[in-house]
C-alpha cells in the first residue's frame, strides 16, 4: 500500500527498550533511548517511552 516498514533492526530495539522499562531498569531504557534515537530519529513511540521511563521515576515503580 506504499507503506514503508520499519527495518527489523528498529523493531527489535524498539521492543527491548519496553521490555527494559518494563524490568524498572531505568537507567539502561535511557542509554537505549537515546542510541535508538541516533539510529532512527523520528518515531512516535519516544514520546511514549519517555513518558513511561518518567512516570517510573516519578512514582518509583
Amino acid at each position: 500500500m506504499g507503506v514503508s516498514e520499519r527495518e527489523p533492526e528498529v523493531e527489535t530495539l524498539l521492543s527491548e527498550l519496553f521490555s527494559t522499562i518494563e524490568d524498572n531498569n531505568l537507567v539502561e531504557a535511557k542509554a537505549q533511548l537515546k542510541a535508538l534515537r541516533k539510529v532512527a530519529p523520528d518515531l512516535p513511540e519516544f514520546a511514549g517511552a519517555q513518558a513511561l521511563i518518567r512516570r517510573k521515576e516519578i512514582l518509583g515503580k
